[in-house]
């Protein structure tokens, strides 16, 4: 609804309004991003309590959450680009490369963003589809923490709100760490929100 909003300038203008106050005040708009992804670890961690812990097959698990998730996405994509080839708007949208296509059909194109420094997500014209990054990291990783988490709940919580901390820090301060490791990620790019809504 925010970007949907955001992009169709319905109630959102050059100077903050209320929309853009209400949805941002305190970093709202932020803590229901988090709801988000915290609601869908959940319901996808249900069927794993309700049998004690067990998961079941890791395999059929990626099997039916690629079979619900990728046809719908990969359609969009393909949706996009042909938009972009055959549709002529100004401000011209360039024909993303091959590798920029590899890297949004895999849902690579968010942890590789840091190498290629560069904010192209979505073709530059739908770039709420970084979600999916992290939800398919999600799935890669809760067939092996998941017995463990329902064995031992308390150093789970422990476990990803210290990560959720450090998470939050870095972000905080991405400059300077990503220096250390010798990216140096441009905030313009990354956080021109007049380039977001354009």
């Amino acid at each position: 609804i925010l970007h949907t909003i955001q992009n169709a300038g319905v109630l959102w203008g050059p100077e903050e309004g209320g929309i853009q106050k209400l949805l941002w005040a305190g970093d709202l708009g932020e803590s229901c991003l988090d709801m988000l992804f915290v609601t869908s670890g959940f319901v996808l961690f249900l069927p794993a309590a309700v049998r004690n812990g067990y998961f079941g097959s890791a395999k059929s698990f990626f099997v039916v959450r690629a079979a619900r998730l990728f046809p719908a996405y990969w359609g969009v994509l393909v949706l996009m680009l042909l938009l972009i080839a055959f549709v002529d708007v100004d401000p011209p949208i360039p024909f993303p490369s091959a590798g920029d296509i590899f890297l949004t059909f895999t849902t690579l194109e968010v942890p590789l963003e840091f190498w290629n420094n560069t904010y192209f997500l979505g073709f530059g014209i739908n770039r709420a589809i970084w979600t999916l990054s992290l939800e398919v990291t999600f799935y890669l990783i809760l067939p092996l923490i998941a017995l463990r988490f329902f064995k031992r709940p308390l150093i789970g919580v422990t476990v990803a709100a210290a990560i959720a901390v450090l998470w939050r820090m870095v972000f905080n301060h991405l400059q300077t760490v990503s220096g250390w490791f010798g990216f140096h990620p441009s905030a313009e790019k990354i956080f021109d929100f007049e380039l977001i809504s354009e």
